[in-house]
């Protein structure tokens, strides 16, 4: 009765009072012969000694049943929103893997965006550097929305269904790599604002911007390793 409406428990327990009373007394007058000339009276305490006992009774069947509907429908709403979330959030990691095929190509063509290169080939590597964050940065954000959804929303709201998914650490693990990945943007997007040339004499941004292309793709990397193991991932899309 621990989950029972307190109005439900203080209605039935007064009426189970009053059932008892009613039985007693009924067992008394039939010891006494009370009823023998009162056969109205007497059907009509007998019908008021059965509802105090069977109302409760049904009251808190009711609640029960009612109670179990509620967990069962919260549970079901609680998978599919899950499901859904999820879906969303690895539609946009499949937008971030492009991201991560830019840097590598950055990272494995960095010598044109440094000394020794040619004047071309440092302004093309800057107009590619330049490019990254309009094309890619919504993606990266989408991303992180996702997986925070995942994380503070769907998560709990599973474990309030009864349902353990995933490990905080694997969690944890993630959204710390997003939120490195999502600095790096914003820096990138920062370093690559028209207004600052990337190619120069000594080219000191282009040499912080690769830094920070390497930054970010370090931790895209470690998102990209987690979210592909197949234990996380199993666990990820079943629930």
């Amino acid at each position: 009765m621990g989950e029972t409406p307190s109005p439900i428990r203080r209605g039935s327990l007064v009426l189970l009072v009053l059932g008892s009373v009613l039985a007693a007394v009924g067992v008394v007058g039939d010891a006494l012969g009370w009823w023998a000339r009162q056969p109205f009276f007497t059907n009509l305490v007998s019908s008021i000694t059965g509802f105090a006992f069977a109302v409760p009774v049904a009251l808190l069947i009711l609640s029960r049943v009612a109670e179990a509907q509620a967990r069962d429908y919260e549970r079901r709403a609680a998978l599919a929103f899950t499901q859904i979330s999820v879906a969303s959030f690895l539609t946009s990691y499949g937008k971030v893997l492009q991201l991560q095929d830019a840097l590598t190509d950055i990272a494995l063509n960095v010598g044109r965006f440094s000394f020794g290169g040619s004047q071309g080939d440092r302004e093309a590597a800057a107009g590619h550097l330049q490019g990254i964050p309009g094309r890619h940065r919504a993606d990266l954000h989408d991303l992180c929305g996702g997986w925070a959804v995942l994380r503070e929303s769907a998560r709990p709201r599973l474990a309030q269904a009864g349902v353990q998914w995933l490990y905080e650490s694997e969690i944890a693990a993630i959204a710390d790599s997003l939120i490195r990945a999502n600095d790096a943007m914003d820096r990138m997007q920062f370093l690559t604002h028209p207004t600052r040339p990337l190619i120069g004499e000594d080219q000191p941004i282009s040499r912080t911007m690769t830094e920070v292309a390497y930054t970010l793709s370090t931790a895209l990397n470690e998102v990209k390793v987690l979210v592909e193991e197949p234990g996380f991932h199993h666990r990820l899309t079943h629930f």
